[in-house]
């Protein structure tokens, strides 16, 4: 009877603990990877917030009203004992109330061994998502389908690539890219950038304040035309085509004439190019 219960709590134990170590495969020579998947069932509208130490984040949404998560932790040695002892310092960390869902995913171990472990997020969030809150360390951020709501992002070393979002956004980024394709953002939306390069096309509110930045690298801005905007920069202006004359013309029948959009650019060391796109 004692040797049946040791067996049974065996076979239950992996299964209760809340770490990454779900399950674990290998992927290849010097490659070992765990796996951790899970589904949230969302009734009310939510704070999403995730953090991570590194690797890639992809973002998608679908109908459902539930977040599901994917996460994919990597070591990458070609030591036996050293891949299952990184791996086990992967950790999934989760906590759930009726306001917010957090999950945060961080590496235990030595610093040493660090940029050896990735983890790999793959996300599907309801389309109306009213609130997403990140901080990656270093990696990729990708937004691959079209999003609503609010999102704060807060990077260390990551390219960022946003197919198509409205709404209110916030990226500080350290050192990396940010691309956003399509979408209109809402006033108070800030993107800055330390070191990188930023463009952006994108619908802007209006009578809207708006702020683009980086320390080092080029700025590319594609706004609607017709749109009345007031530009305040400072660095390298290259191309401007909503120089102050155009801007009049253009706008002479506008609402918002008289009450421009107010855009702040700052490039330290780099291009900035303002310039025009049709609407679909």
């Amino acid at each position: 009877m004692r040797r049946g219960f040791c067996i049974l709590f065996l076979l239950l134990l992996p299964i209760c603990m809340p770490a990454c170590s779900i399950s674990r495969a290998s992927a290849g020579s010097g490659l070992t990877q765990c796996h951790f998947r899970k589904s949230y069932p969302v009734d009310e509208p939510k704070e999403l917030r995730i953090s991570s130490f590194g690797g890639k984040v992809e973002a998608y949404s679908w109908s459902k009203n539930e977040v599901w998560i994917e996460v994919t932790g990597t070591v990458n040695s070609s030591e036996k004992e050293l891949k299952e002892e990184l791996l086990s310092n992967i950790r999934i960390n989760e906590e759930e109330s009726s306001k917010n869902l957090c999950i945060d995913i961080a590496y235990y171990g030595s610093p040493k061994y660090g940029k050896k472990c990735s983890a790999n997020v793959v996300l599907y969030l309801p389309r109306e998502w009213r609130h997403f809150s990140i901080k990656l360390d270093r990696g990729e951020l990708n937004l691959i389908d079209d999003f609503r709501g609010v999102m704060n992002a807060e990077l260390g070393t990551v390219d960022v690539n946003i197919r198509s979002f409205f709404g209110l956004l916030d990226i500080r980024n350290d050192r990396g890219n940010v691309c956003i394709s399509n979408g209109k953002l809402k006033t108070g939306s800030r993107i800055c950038c330390n070191t990188g390069n930023v463009s952006i096309k994108s619908d802007l509110e209006e009578r809207g304040n708006y702020e683009i930045g980086t320390g080092f690298g080029d700025i590319r801005l594609l706004f609607p035309y017709g749109k009345f905007l007031e530009i305040n920069s400072i660095g390298n202006m290259i191309k401007n085509e909503f120089a102050l004359a155009d801007n009049v013309a253009t706008s002479h029948n506008h609402s918002s004439s008289g009450n421009p959009v107010q855009v702040n650019i700052r490039s330290s060391a780099g291009s900035i190019s303002i310039e025009k796109y049709a609407k679909r």
